[in-house]
């Protein structure tokens, strides 16, 4: 049996999550697309974080699968290894102002009461769009692999032999 974690892709409108087991199967009935407003007040972004996130728990839940993990995906500018937004100061940027400087990391083991040790791992958008073609879609099997994202904002990376570069 596969182990699961829960992927929230953070979009400048949207929030989208699902169940992902370790095979690369998503879970029935996990997949969530969530309007969030990027310009609302901290208690408003994290709110509709959490409660995305707490939806995904109680799918896992009530199907008797344990959540091993929470993998995020946001753009930047973002303190992926502390967990910390640092979007909405300057670059003419206002999306995601008001969390700017929380440790999103600790609010959302906060308001969904997980323990400190619960792995919560933060990266950039294009990089986990670019894992997950070179695991399962398009890219796999290929040594060099380049990404370009594009909706709200723009993106790329770089992959060689299985590494972010």
């Amino acid at each position: 049996m596969p182990k699961y974690v829960i992927s929230l892709d953070v979009g400048g409108t949207f929030l989208k999550s699902a169940i992902i087991g370790s095979d690369g199967s998503i879970l029935d009935g996990s997949i969530q697309k969530v309007p969030i407003n990027s310009r609302g007040s901290s208690e408003e972004i994290i709110g509709t974080f959490t409660s995305t996130l707490r939806e995904s728990m109680e799918v896992a839940e009530s199907k008797g699968i344990k959540i091993m993990g929470i993998g995020i995906d946001t753009p930047g500018p973002f303190d992926y290894a502390r967990g910390i937004s640092l979007m909405g100061r300057g670059l003419g940027q206002d999306k995601f102002s008001s969390i700017y400087g929380i440790n999103l990391r600790d609010e959302f083991r906060k308001h969904l009461g997980l323990s400190k040790d619960f792995p919560i791992i933060f990266e950039p958008d294009s990089w986990a769009f670019l894992r997950g073609e070179a695991w399962v879609g398009a890219a796999k099997g290929y040594r060099r692999i380049i990404g370009i994202t594009l909706g709200t904002g723009l993106g790329s990376a770089f992959m060689v032999d299985d590494e972010i570069v």
